[in-house]
C-alpha cells in the first residue's frame, strides 16, 4: 500500500502548485495533525483518496471548520482494505488547550478503547500526533513523548507508526525514519511518501464462479478483508451477495 502521510505544514508544492503526478499511485493519506483543515478538503478533492487524521495540539479550530471529506480516526481503530490503524492525536499539556493529554490522561483514553484493542487483535499503524518517549522526540515537555505510546509498541509490535508535531528543522539530529525492534517509526513533517509493506493485510481473495449456458461465463468476486486475516461472517456475507447477482441467478453454476 502506498501511503502519503502529511503533518504540521502544508507544502506548497500539493497546495500552491498542485500536480496530481506528484502523488501518481498513492492509495490513502495519513494526517497526523497541526494543518489547515482547508488543507485536507483539497487534497480530498484533488485526488479522490481517502483522508484519515488525528487533532494535533493546533487543531481547536476543526470543530468550527471539519475538513470535508476526511475521517477522524481519534480514539479509535479504524481498518482500510484489511489494514488496522489506530489513531491518538495530542501532545502533552503546555497551555490550556482542548488536544493536549497529560501522560495520565493519554492512558485514560487507551483504556477507553481496550475493547478494541481486543476485538481486533492490535492494529498495523499507529497514527499520532506526538512521537513516542525517546524516539524522535524532544527534550522540552511541549514536545516530549508519550511512554505509553512505547508501551503500545512494545506490547502489539505495529510494523509502522506515523507522528508529526516534530518540525525537521529543529533539530538537524531528527531522523524521518527510524527502526524499533519490528516497528518502522515515520515523521510525518510536511509531506512523506512511501509503500507500506502490511503483509497479509493488503492482500485481496479472489474466488472464480463458472456460469453455464450458453457457454461458460466466468465472474469474479474480490474481497478485501476486514482483518489482517478475513473473518469467517464476513468471508460468507461477501460470497452471499455475490451469489445474489442477478447474472448468477438466471444460470447454473457449474
Amino acid at each position: 500500500m502506498r501511503i502519503m502521510a502529511i503533518s504540521d505544514t502544508e507544502s506548497t508544492a500539493l497546495w500552491d502548485h498542485y500536480n496530481s503526478n506528484k502523488i501518481t499511485d498513492t492509495d490513502l493519506i495519513l494526517s497526523c495533525g497541526d494543518l489547515n483543515p482547508n488543507y485536507l478538503s483539497f487534497l480530498v478533492s484533488c485526488t479522490n483518496l481517502p483522508l484519515l487524521y488525528v487533532h494535533g495540539n493546533h487543531d481547536e479550530k476543526y470543530d468550527q471548520t471539519p475538513p470535508e471529506g476526511c475521517i477522524c480516526i481519534d480514539d479509535k481503530i479504524y481498518v482500510h482494505e484489511g489494514i488496522r490503524i489506530l489513531g491518538l492525536g495530542g501532545c502533552m499539556p503546555y497551555k490550556p488547550g482542548k488536544y493536549m493529554y497529560t501522560e495520565k490522561e493519554m492512558k485514560r483514553r487507551l483504556l477507553h478503547i481496550k475493547h478494541q484493542l481486543i476485538f481486533y487483535h492490535g492494529f498495523d499503524i499507529l497514527l499520532t500526533h506526538a512521537p513516542a518517549q525517546g524516539l524522535g522526540d524532544g527534550d522540552d515537555h511541549a514536545h516530549q513523548g508519550y511512554e505509553v505510546f512505547l508501551k503500545l509498541l512494545n506490547k502489539y509490535q505495529p510494523k509502522y507508526m506515523v507522528h508529526g508535531h516534530m518540525h525537521l528543522q529543529y533539530d538537524h539530529s531528527l531522523k524521518r525514519t527510524m527502526q524499533y525492534n519490528n516497528t518502522q517509526i515515520i515523521n510525518a513533517y510536511e509531506t512523506y511518501l512511501g509503500i507500506l509493506s502490511l503483509g497479509l493485510g493488503g492482500l485481496k481473495f479472489t474466488f472464480q464462479f463458472l456460469i453455464g449456458t450458453p457457454g461458460i461465463l466466468s465472474r469474479s468476486l474480490t474481497i478485501a478483508p476486514r482483518e489482517k486475516i478475513p473473518g469467517v461472517l464476513h468471508l460468507l456475507y461477501e460470497i452471499s451477495k455475490f451469489l445474489r447477482h442477478p447474472d448468477l441467478r438466471s444460470h447454473t453454476c457449474i
